[in-house]
């Protein structure tokens, strides 16, 4: 039998989880919320996030404590340890970021460069280190594992009423509840999730998206980005895509459609609308930033559309609301879709008409929006 389907056997997952579970078990002392708060001082200069989980979600996720961390200490430097190289992108823009250490998905499957990458996290010494992941074994093992004075960690025993469910608003949480001038801060307004778009990336979006939907009346047309990928129960099928945006451009007709596509190039509406494509994220987030809305199912790229400052509407069906809705700086929100999608038509067409009302002078219905046109970047 190949190393590789060792690896897979259910029996060494099992023992590989225990096995972390037990090394993590015991170490150094991590606060909790019954400790005294830790002191706002200037000690506080080398901050490490362990972060190892590797969706665009839960990365993105990661962007309000980032703020956080530069409104409470603006003058230190923050380390992330992750296990995708998207990582690097994403956070491009935070000017507190020092380095970013990528390690290996799978440990046992790459223990060379894993325990060389964690020499290399040894060598440094941080003054905190936040682990926000409570169910991950590599994030408990990891942030017990680098030399920090003081330690923040969420954990599956710690529960506390009050905290938020979602996931981008917990590690902010987290932190203000160890925070001895923050505790009675906890529900005070979280960071929206951000990428951070330069100028010059935000006007590159611009331009790109008038390519793609040129020629048209600029002046009287707003435009609707779709992303129609989802993962698992989470999917929608072409049919349901195909009859949503039929009905759905016809009623909001003052409105362009832009199909964004995913990463295998797919288009569930079969290339009826002009559609953009790209492999680079910042991209992706810079033309959907140009749109005026953005629809789709829970998806990483919804959490982009909100982190990109544009109007969200998130599709729901199994994942739950409070802890996975889009949640930015623009107008965010969620639909919960059942069986009648033409109630789910009706309530996305009063969100977005309500925001972006018919205009004065009514453009007539766009012909490519029968015609697609394809961008590739």
């Amino acid at each position: 039998m190949g190393i590789m389907k060792l690896l897979q056997l259910k029996n060494f997952k099992r023992f590989r989880r225990q096995l972390f579970q037990r090394v993590t078990a015991k170490g150094k002392h991590v606060h909790s919320p019954s400790d005294p708060g830790l002191d706002i001082d200037f000690s506080i200069n080398r901050i490490l996030i362990v972060k190892t989980v590797q969706s665009l979600g839960n990365l993105l996720g990661l962007t309000p404590l980032l703020s956080e961390l530069e409104k409470r200490f603006p003058g230190s430097e923050v380390d992330i340890i992750t296990t995708t190289p998207m990582a690097q992108e994403l956070y491009r823009n935070f000017g507190q970021i020092g380095r970013i250490y990528q390690l290996p998905r799978f440990a046992f499957r790459q223990p060379v460069k894993y325990f060389k990458e964690i020499r290399i996290i040894r060598k440094r010494a941080y003054d905190l280190v936040i682990n926000p992941s409570a169910f991950s074994n590599s994030g408990r093992f990891l942030s017990r594992l680098a030399k920090s004075t003081n330690c923040i960690a969420a954990t599956p025993t710690e529960t506390d009423d009050s905290a938020p469910k979602h996931f981008a608003k917990n590690p902010v949480c987290l932190l203000r509840r160890h925070l001895s001038d923050c505790s009675a801060l906890v529900k005070e307004n979280y960071p929206p999730l951000e990428i951070r778009l330069s100028q010059r990336e935000a006007d590159w979006g611009a331009s790109v998206l008038q390519g793609i939907t040129a020629p048209m009346d600029q002046e009287n047309y707003r435009t609707i980005a779709l992303f129609t990928k989802a993962t698992g129960a989470k999917d929608y099928s072409e049919g349901w895509w195909a009859d949503f945006y039929g009905q759905l451009s016809e009623k909001l007709y003052w409105f362009k459609f832009v199909e964004i596509l995913p990463a295998d190039g797919h288009s569930k509406l079969s290339f009826r609308i002009p559609t953009f494509y790209s492999s680079d994220i910042r991209k992706v987030g810079a033309v959907i930033s140009a749109t005026d809305v953005f629809i789709g199912a829970d998806s990483g790229i919804m959490h982009l559309a909100s982190a990109a400052h544009t109007q969200t509407i998130g599709l729901f069906t199994v994942s739950d609301p409070e802890t996975w809705a889009p949640f930015g700086a623009e107008q965010c929100t969620f639909l919960r879709v059942g069986q009648n999608y033409r109630q789910t038509i009706e309530e996305v067409y009063e969100l977005v008409s309500s925001r972006f009302p018919k205009p004065d002078r009514h453009p007539s219905r766009p012909l490519s929006n029968n015609v697609g046109q394809r961008s590739f970047m």
